[in-house]
């Protein structure tokens, strides 16, 4: 049966996990915005060049920006009503599909969709800006949505989302329309990188749900390529565990020789002593 869910309907409980998430995102929106407004004249110092991804950030000595390029708002701009109504709005997003993701997924998982796709994108985009240093800075909160949006479409890809009573969406129609919506935002603002870059955190969310996570995707066109990367992964998964056992039964055999041998009283070697001692210390992480 399809779940539905409502547009003022929300999550039980707030994990504090996302609630520290939304702090950050309302953190950097906010500073952002009064800087640019502020004090980005008078100090003539961007915010944006502090905490947007960049070759030139990293060389100057923003360590930080491979984590924090994800919490600043899609629009650099000073404190307008439509900034603001923006950041509202992603904040919301992230609110509701955050919690929907936790409450499927779990807590490490979620983190993990959180931060490793846009992490890796950005490592791609630092090493292609070795060869084009022109290239203009990421940021935007959409780098850490986009793969929280790939695992509600995957987790429950049928499930109808409704604005207004009367009409409603399919998740995996809305998740589609909501990424295309951020690569239709790069195209015009013909922000080349962020759009190659958005890309990349859609293909790793898209590989991680499908090589760790072993689901499949909401669109049957693609259903081939994900059984073939599920089957993979289910034969080095069934390689490992008839390892393990070989590893075990021969141990097993081992000791049963070692205790006949003790039974005979026979001299053991030294080989055996160590063999017997490394055995102890491997024995726990077997299984």
């Amino acid at each position: 049966m399809n779940r539905r869910y409502a547009e003022n309907e929300s999550p039980d409980l707030t994990p504090k996990f996302i609630k520290n998430l939304l702090i950050g995102v309302l953190a950097f929106g906010t500073l952002s915005g009064f800087f640019n407004s502020v004090l980005g004249s008078k100090l003539n110092i961007s915010f944006y060049n502090l905490f947007a991804l960049s070759l030139s950030g990293i060389r100057s000595g923003f360590i930080w920006q491979p984590v924090t390029f994800i919490f600043l708002p899609e629009i650099e701009g000073s404190l307008t009503f439509y900034f603001l109504f923006t950041l509202c709005f992603d904040i919301y997003l992230l609110w509701f599909i955050g919690c929907k993701v936790y409450g499927y997924l779990g807590s490490k998982t979620t983190l993990k969709l959180f931060f490793i796709p846009s992490f890796l994108a950005g490592a791609t985009f630092l090493l292609i800006s070795f060869f084009f240093p022109s290239l203009r800075a990421l940021y935007g909160i959409s780098f850490s949505m986009i793969p929280l949006i790939v695992a509600y479409c995957f987790s429950n890809p049928d499930a109808m989302f409704s604005f207004m009573p009367t009409s409603a969406i399919r998740i995996k129609w809305l998740a589609l329309g909501l990424i295309l919506l951020y690569l239709f935002q790069d195209l015009s603002d013909l922000h080349l990188s962020s759009f190659f870059a958005h890309i990349l955190v859609f293909f790793f969310s898209y590989s991680y749900m499908v090589i760790f996570q072993k689901k499949k995707s909401p669109f049957g066109f693609t259903h081939r390529l994900d059984e073939f990367f599920i089957h993979r992964k289910r034969k080095k998964e069934s390689a490992k565990i008839v390892h393990l056992y070989e590893t075990y039964e021969s141990h097993q055999n081992f000791i049963n020789e070692t205790l006949d041998k003790i039974g005979q009283n026979k001299k053991i070697s030294w080989k055996d002593r160590v063999r017997l001692l490394l055995y102890r210390f491997r024995k726990r992480s077997l299984f």
